[in-house]
């Protein structure tokens, strides 16, 4: 006998979600996340596990964790969001050349094209092989055209 089991809709990141809006967990459970965000984890997302349940508990999940909308327009309205929201780099490795100020990925084809959210300086990044994630490759790339070399 096969199961088939709907989640939800669409593959999500819980930091792509903001704060009250209710999601399905990677089990199939209701969560929300949190309206206030405490300060001192950038890198987790506070929610409300089994929410609207008696065992509705408040737990800490990181912000990469697998999230599905819970409904077709939900969907479509994270989509719209990321799709509005520009890229940028999250590492502190990511840094302008000029200022140190953090950098946005304006084209992440072959050839990365960032600008400096601070300074404004815009610069081309080496080539990326197809074999290399863009995000991956990124830091190893800003610190070899800061040294002046080749990727």
């Amino acid at each position: 006998m096969a199961l088939t089991l709907h989640l939800g809709y669409g593959r999500f990141q819980l930091a792509d979600l903001q704060p009250g809006e209710c999601f399905a967990r990677y089990d199939g459970t209701l969560a929300k996340v949190a309206d206030l965000q405490p300060p001192g984890r950038p890198d987790h997302i506070l929610v409300w596990n089994n929410h609207q349940t008696s065992n509705a508990e408040q737990v800490w999940l990181h912000r990469t964790a697998l999230a599905y909308a819970v409904s077709p327009e939900q969907a479509r309205t994270i989509m719209q969001r990321m799709k509005e929201v520009p890229m940028i780099a999250s590492l502190d490795e990511n840094r302008c050349r000029s200022c140190g100020g953090p950098l946005q990925i304006l084209d992440a084809s072959r050839s990365q094209t960032v600008t400096c959210v601070e300074c404004a300086d815009t610069y081309d990044l080496p080539d990326v092989s197809e074999d290399e994630c863009v995000t991956d490759r990124f830091p190893r790339a800003v610190r070899q055209v800061e040294d002046g070399g080749d990727a």
